[in-house]
């Protein structure tokens, strides 16, 4: 597969499970036991940081003979890498950015219970994961171009 398609698809995929993410974390507020919620948002978290884990090492694996120079010897110890730097600061702004609409919507959940929904947090999680995976979408794009763009330079 071309580096920039699977740079793209991998993007896309990205973007789906950052939403998926965040849905089924706002989900998880339906359950009543602490513990049972608990355990959810940290298997989500192992989950979704084996998944991104397993699209780096498959974009690394796949443009190895293009980013390796036979004189290099230490090419997997550098730290991290701008366009890595670049999508941890665009994800850390993307939820310092949603954080005020999550502390102004804390009381959703109880009105919408109160009108007989039965699983508020499920319906309310579905439109933050698309406007959470809507934000997303811009910083994974631009992941993606800048790692092909390292390709050819």
């Amino acid at each position: 597969m071309e580096p920039l398609t699977l740079a793209r698809t991998l993007s896309v995929v990205n973007t789906a499970l950052a939403g998926v993410g965040v849905l089924a974390a706002q989900a998880a507020y339906d359950d009543p036991r602490r513990l049972r919620r608990t355990a959810t948002w940290g298997g989500l978290g192992l989950a979704l940081g084996a998944a991104l884990t397993a699209s780096d090492a498959l974009w690394t694996r796949a443009t190895r003979d293009r980013t390796a120079s036979p004189e290099d010897d230490h090419a997997d110890d550098v730290v991290l890498a701008a366009p890595e730097t670049a999508l941890l600061l665009g994800h850390l702004g993307v939820a310092a950015a949603t954080t005020p609409l999550w502390l102004v919507g804390r009381r959703v959940p109880a009105r919408l219970r109160a009108r007989g929904v039965q699983r508020p947090n499920l319906l309310l999680g579905v439109p933050l994961g698309l406007g959470y995976a809507a934000l997303v979408a811009g910083v994974e794009r631009t992941y993606a171009r800048e790692r092909t763009a390292a390709l050819t330079s």
